[in-house]
Parts: C-alpha cells; structure tokens; sequence
C-alpha cells in the first residue's frame, strides 16, 4: 500500500449515456479501490434509461460522488464538465460500461513522480519516455488511443484543447484527446499491467458508429489542427497516421483520387521519413482504390504477411 503521507487525490470522471445495465457495476468497482483518497464525478449525458436514478441511489450511499447532468452534448462534453469541477490534482477517466480492476488507481498513482505528467497501463512496454516519443508511438499506433485506463495531471487540461473538439468528432476523440495531452506532458510512465476491464455494449457509440466517407477526412484535418506547428516534429508518425486514413477510405469505400494533394504529399514524405511495409507499398502503387480493397480484406481474413512485416523499400 503507499504511504499516507504521499497520498494525492484523484478525480475520477464517467460520462454516462444509456448504460443502465452496466453503471452500477461501474460505480462499484470504483468504490472498491485499494487506494480511496478520491471522488467519484458521474456526469449524465441526457440519459433517456434509467441510468441517471441509478447514479443518484449510489450518490445517495456515498458522499465521494458527485453527479451533474446535462443535455446530450457527447462523450467529449461531458468529460470537460467532470474536468471543470474536479477537485483532484489528478484525473482518471473510466467509460460507464466497463470496470477497473480493485487495484487499478494504487496501480497508476505509484508510479506518478514528479517529472511524470501521464501514466498510461497496458502498453507494451515498462519504461518512461518523453512526450515527444509518446506522441510519435500514438500517432504510429504502437500505444493505446484511448483515454481510460490511464492517470493525467490535471493542470494538462488547461494547457492543452484536449477536450475542446467539435461534436461530430464522436470516434476517435480519445486519440485526439490523448495527442494533445502529449503535447502538453513532460514525460509519460508506460506499463504493462492490465488494470481496466472493457464490457462490450451493443449500444455504444463504437458500435453503433455508421461509416461517412467524409469522416475520415474530418478527423484527419482535426489531427492536423491538433498537431500544428509541431506536425514537423512528427513526421514520420503523421505519415505513418496518414496512411491508417488512407486504407480506412479505401475499406470504407470512400470516394476519392490519388491525385489529392495530401495523398501525393503522403507518399512523398512517408518515403524519406519511414521504412515502407508491404501494405503501405502496395496503396502507393496500386493506385486502384477497389482493387487496394480486396487485398487489404484478404490480408484481414487471412491474417496475411501483408499487415506485419517491414522492409526498406524506396521504390
């Protein structure tokens, strides 16, 4: 257990949404922690079920939640509220669907010193690293996008626009969220252990999301925002992000040229700054977006080579 002299409140922040048959397990396995010294911010999103009477029962059995509500604004809305009327020096976001492990805060807090600004659980790595290769391992998709199943320093909230994205960004907010909390860090402890369990809901936002050929471009230029002048220092992970926007058109059946100026400039750049994998160089010289799709299905089903292995290839 740590020490009570070194104990720091945490603000843990759940938006909740029509969660009925999962928020009280939520709630529980929060108030089960090994480490207490936090409150417990429940934000209800408009819910139309009765998820937010059964926040108010809990609330009324624990004087460590906070509950506010407001009208359906979205997920990204409603952790800015919990964020605006935290109390903690630190935040941990958890989804109301799913649950954490007994001992997942004293988990993350141990390990929160004085240089490092993000803990994040369930890398694939024990090691710290700056933010600058935090932000690239992101934007590369070496490390978890989403903003559960970590610990931030509050005071980066104010220092970046990580919750401040326009409300039809409704997937991948946490990766843009999670960018912009980069930037704003120090250093970044990242960790192997399992801490947070994911319950798969049918009615999330994840899996009710309809595919828009334009959304891909929408959240690209988003991360181009987020990004700005430092998108230089990036590179090779703008790229190798680019090139996931890329083959999500192409499997989404989105309408486009390769003559678009991003796509050329992509091609252009991800040679000089990246090894090229078999599947990148395939996009860049089919050139065919049909065909481009049937080869990257056929590499999903059959787990083909295609999707893993590296080469230097400047052809």
């Amino acid at each position: 257990m740590i020490k009570c002299e070194t104990l720091k409140m945490i603000s843990i922040i759940v938006p909740v949404y029509n969660t009925e048959a999962f928020v009280k397990e939520c709630i529980e396995s929060i108030l089960n922690q090994t480490y207490q010294e936090f409150e417990l911010i429940l934000v209800d999103d408009g819910s139309k079920d009765k998820s937010f009477a059964i926040c108010q029962e809990m609330a009324r059995k624990d004087k460590r939640i906070k509950i506010f509500h407001q009208e359906n604004l979205g997920v990204t809305a409603a952790r800015k509220k919990g964020v605006e009327n935290a109390q903690g020096e630190f935040i941990c976001f958890v989804d109301s669907d799913d649950i954490m492990a007994d001992y997942a805060l004293e988990f993350l807090i141990s390990k929160m010193t004085s240089d490092i600004d993000i803990v994040i659980s369930e890398a694939n790595v024990n090691e710290s690293m700056a933010h600058e290769i935090y932000v690239d391992k992101l934007l590369r998709n070496l490390l978890s996008h989403t903003l559960w199943g970590k610990l931030y320093r509050k005071e980066l909230f104010a220092k970046s626009e990580a919750l401040n994205f326009r409300r039809e960004i409704n997937i991948g907010e946490d990766f843009l969220g999670n960018v912009c909390l980069g930037l704003a860090a120090n250093h970044v402890a990242c960790l192997t252990g399992k801490i947070y369990h994911y319950q798969k809901n049918p009615n999330s936002a994840m899996t009710t999301f309809q595919y828009s050929p334009e959304y891909d471009r929408i959240f690209r230029a988003e991360m181009e925002k987020v990004l700005g002048d430092e998108i230089f220092k990036y590179m090779g992970g703008w790229c190798k992000f680019q090139f996931s926007i890329l083959e999500s058109m192409i499997i989404g059946k989105a309408k486009f040229s390769y003559d678009e100026s991003w796509i050329q400039t992509l091609i252009h750049n991800n040679m000089q700054y990246n090894p090229v994998s078999i599947k990148e160089w395939m996009l860049m010289k089919c050139r065919i977006p049909l065909l481009c799709r049937y080869i990257l299905l056929w590499g999903y089903k059959t787990k083909n080579i295609l999707t893993g292995i590296n080469f230097n290839c400047i052809c």
